[in-house]
């Protein structure tokens, strides 16, 4: 089985993986026998028994300083989404108080799901 660095295993392995460790297997005989880790199979039925749910978690958290500030940030980016991280980061120590890094902001951007990309009709005007 491949399986690429940073991705979830399938929701189809994981519950065949707690099947086989609720039956009897031991972690490393079930790690042997789907082609997994024995700290895969640990950490998938803590999870288990801590949550409750099956599913994998979510991918990575906001930076804890704009964790209140996310939901504005998101509408900055939506008024101004030609405005460079350094212009973010000086909104935000500006018109909120909080200083942050670059690398915060971008963090914060990535987590939510935004393109740090300029639009087409930045590039056009810039090219005039």
């Amino acid at each position: 089985m491949s399986w690429k660095r940073g991705r979830a295993y399938s929701q189809d392995l994981r519950d065949r993986v707690l099947e086989a460790r609720d039956g009897g297997l031991t972690c490393r005989e079930v790690a042997a026998r789907f082609d997994v880790s024995p700290s895969y199979v640990v950490k998938v039925a803590a999870r288990r028994d801590k949550t409750g749910t099956r599913t994998p978690g979510g991918r990575g958290q906001p930076p804890r300083k704009l964790a209140r500030h996310m939901a504005l940030l998101a509408a900055h980016v939506g008024d101004r989404p030609d405005a460079t991280l350094a212009d973010r980061r000086r909104w935000l120590e500006e018109t909120h108080g909080v200083t942050v890094s670059l690398k915060t902001v971008w963090v914060a951007l990535k987590t939510l799901g935004l393109s740090l990309k300029k639009s087409p009709a930045c590039e056009r005007a810039a090219a005039a």
